[in-house]
């Protein structure tokens, strides 16, 4: 995707608040400013106190930076670091589509139909397949309150990050578990090591996360 600046100028306010708010910063939006509490990494990186406020070039017009109170304008040292620290580790947007028929006429008008994107213009240039491995795990618990119950719990994670996936389930309770593959490929020692040491990094936290009052799930 590229740019398209000569019909919009950059909103470097506009930038700035979303930049704060894509790393976990708190925003209580003002005319022409912004009153921002940081997250103390990112408040060192940027070299600024915790709670800060941000002003447009318009607003700020008449007035000079001071201790907490930062102008937004080209140049200024606060949005040279923001820029450098926006520009070190970029957000990347993957999305699948599918469509029901496949014709070289229309996809482009397809694709700018679906998507409302910001000053930007997208060229499709090409497509490929992509594999993620997920492990679900069926899980007993015991829930005690004024008797004992028992049930199960389902935990999604996926198996190359790591990662936890609460969500993920719950698309897949009502399918059947026929899964169709090429091969019976089995998992390497390696690979079931690396789902025990995920597991017990994970796992602890997915249960306090999923669990509810009483409710003391153990892995099988």
């Amino acid at each position: 995707m590229n740019s398209d600046t000569r019909k919009n100028n950059v909103d470097l306010m506009d930038f700035t608040c979303r930049f704060f708010k894509s790393r976990g910063a708190a925003l209580e939006p003002g005319q022409d400013s912004a009153d921002i509490l940081v997250p103390p990494d990112l408040a060192r990186s940027l070299e600024v106190e915790e709670w800060i406020t941000v002003v447009s070039k318009k607003a700020g017009s008449g007035e000079s930076e001071t201790k907490s109170r930062y102008l937004m304008q080209f140049q200024s040292p606060l949005l040279e670091r923001i820029t450098s620290l926006a520009g070190a580790k970029p957000s990347f947007l993957q999305a699948e589509l599918k469509f029901d028929y496949i014709k070289t006429e229309g996809f482009d008008r397809l694709v700018t139909e679906a998507f409302d994107r910001n000053k930007t213009k997208a060229k499709i240039t090409g497509t490929g397949a992509a594999r993620t491995r997920y492990l679900i795990l069926t899980n007993l618990y015991q829930a005690q309150s004024d008797e004992l119950k028992e049930g199960l719990m389902d935990f999604c994670f996926n198996l190359d990050t790591g990662a936890l996936i609460p969500g993920m389930i719950l698309p897949l309770t009502h399918v059947l578990k026929e899964y169709q593959v090429k091969s019976n490929r089995t998992c390497t020692p390696e690979e079931i090591e690396t789902i025990y040491d995920r597991i017990n990094r994970h796992g602890p936290g997915g249960m306090q996360v999923l669990r509810h009052k009483f409710i003391f799930p153990q892995l099988l």
